[in-house]
């Protein structure tokens, strides 16, 4: 399992390379064929995830998913990154820079 780097508005993320994915209806499946799970994504995350073709700056990403849901800047910011760490945690998600300390 990857080392969990905490994610904050700064960090650049980025899809993990290892994961296979699949459109399935409002819901993307996510197959992590390492670690033999699957995670079913909901509409938020499904679009935080696609958004992240390449690498983007978590405020970038936000930004993005403003312009497609209507939320204030806090929440999709607290909304973002709440789905960036569960994605992390799962593996799902690199961390290409993270601000330093």
């Amino acid at each position: 399992m990857p080392k969990h780097i905490p994610i904050d508005p700064d960090t650049i993320v980025r899809r993990s390379r290892e994961i296979i994915f699949s459109r399935l209806d409002d819901e993307l499946l996510a197959i992590h064929s390492e670690g033999g799970l699957c995670y079913s994504l909901n509409e938020s995350a499904a679009s935080v995830w696609e958004n992240m073709k390449e690498a983007i700056a978590v405020r970038e990403l936000c930004s993005r998913m403003r312009a497609t849901y209507a939320v204030n800047e806090q929440v999709c910011m607290s909304d973002v990154l709440e789905i960036l760490s569960a994605l992390n945690d799962a593996g799902l998600v690199e961390v290409v820079d993270a601000p330093a300390d």
